[in-house]
């Protein structure tokens, strides 16, 4: 059996330990029966119906993901399903999508993904874990062919400089011009720790850290969650749960946050007036989305529209950046310079096949497009980081 196999058996012993008797995960009844009849937690919308047209509590993602830093049960449910899809598509599912060349053609589509970005799909090549949380090396998989190497460049923090861009927030945009973690410079000024105690502590083995390394890594986790949260219009229970903490303890970090950032305070706050105002919110190079539901009386709708009203501003102008820079690849001949072939796009990463010989002045000539894509400089510096490597996994 495989790693991944062998997780979810134990995760399926972990379950039945926890209910106390026979508890099928998979089983949409058996949660509903667990986490709503018995554990009494609150649905937050019902099923369609289907067939037989009743309609019951959903314990999708969304319901599992508010719960889970609270019911062990949840936990478990998100980290099976996660584990089953993850054998489904990449597992068994990639040796399905094997050609002739023995290579993986992913799908790229333009016009799902409301925010702009590209999506993937037949298999979704965005959905790898990332390398932090890459506990079974998939990315190894993605290798290039013999007198090859991959390309690999991510922008760094891309969502936290656009944000801080367009709220023009000072101190923010100074820790990017010093070079500075956003996240360690965050912390540093929120929880008035030092930054180079910080950075010292990011750099220290696990084995090696103090009680006071760990809390100055605490403070560091607490802001990201805080950024990225704040961005993607997190609620507060799937905030709390990311954070690992009560409800009323987020709100206090999340206030401790915006204290030290007014500007990013009244950012989000203009993005929602001038939403109300035009019911649409705009990306950086003023691509709209249509926010029908802005000024809606349904607390549910109108939070849901705040959301994407702040959401479009910084992951719509994320994906304005990457898509912009993929065209500058073109327009700049990159593939015809260097014989360098863009082959997939993930988010914020681009990953290229060159040619040995040409790889690295294709990496230096590539992150320079990404750098710039623009013909104006915005407040912050984009930056890259970028690497030459013989597999996908090598490039973090």
């Amino acid at each position: 059996r495989t790693p991944i196999q062998q997780r979810i058996d134990e995760i399926d012993k972990e379950a039945v330990r926890v209910v106390g008797r026979d508890f099928n995960l998979a089983s949409n009844d058996d949660l509903r029966d667990y986490l709503v009849t018995y554990r009494k937690l609150k649905p937050l919308k019902l099923t369609a119906g289907g067939a037989s047209g009743v309609r019951k509590p959903s314990v999708d993602a969304d319901f599992l993901e508010a719960y889970a830093g609270t019911e062990p049960v949840a936990a478990l449910a998100l980290e099976s399903r996660e584990l089953k899809k993850m054998i489904s598509t990449y597992v068994d599912g990639l040796a399905t999508k094997v050609d002739y060349n023995n290579r993986i053609h992913t799908r790229f589509n333009q016009d799902v993904a409301r925010t702009g970005r590209l999506s993937s799909s037949d298999p979704n090549c965005q959905n790898i874990p990332n390398p932090e949380n890459d506990r079974f090396k998939l990315r190894r998989a993605f290798v290039a062919r013999p007198g090859y190497k991959l390309i690999c460049l991510d922008y760094n923090a891309l969502e936290m400089r656009l944000l801080a861009a367009a709220a023009m927030e000072r101190d923010m945009i100074s820790i990017f011009e010093r070079g500075w973690d956003i996240h360690m410079g965050n912390a540093s000024l929120v929880y008035d720790v030092p930054y180079d105690d910080i950075k010292a502590a990011k750099g220290r083995d696990k084995a090696d850290l103090t009680s006071y390394d760990k809390e100055c890594l605490s403070y560091r986790q607490k802001v990201k969650t805080i950024g990225f949260g704040l961005n993607y219009g997190m609620q507060e229970k799937l905030l709390a749960s990311n954070l690992g903490c009560t409800v009323e303890e987020a709100m206090e970090v999340k206030a401790r946050y915006l204290g030290k950032y007014p500007a990013v305070t009244q950012f989000y706050a203009e993005a929602v007036e001038e939403a109300r105002l035009t019911g649409c919110a705009y990306s950086v190079l003023g691509r709209r989305r249509r926010l029908p539901n802005i000024n809606s009386s349904r607390d549910f709708e109108r939070f849901k529209a705040e959301r994407q009203a702040v959401n479009q501003q910084i992951q719509g102008s994320a994906a304005d950046v990457v898509r912009v820079a993929m065209n500058k690849c073109e327009d700049e001949c990159i593939a015809e310079r260097f014989g360098a072939i863009m082959f997939l796009q993930v988010h914020d990463e681009l990953v290229f096949e060159c040619p040995i010989e040409t790889a690295e002045p294709a990496r230096a000539a590539i992150s320079e497009i990404m750098s710039y894509p623009f013909l104006t400089d915005l407040a912050v510096p984009l930056t890259t980081s970028s690497h030459v490597v013989d597999n996908w996994s090598e490039a973090k």
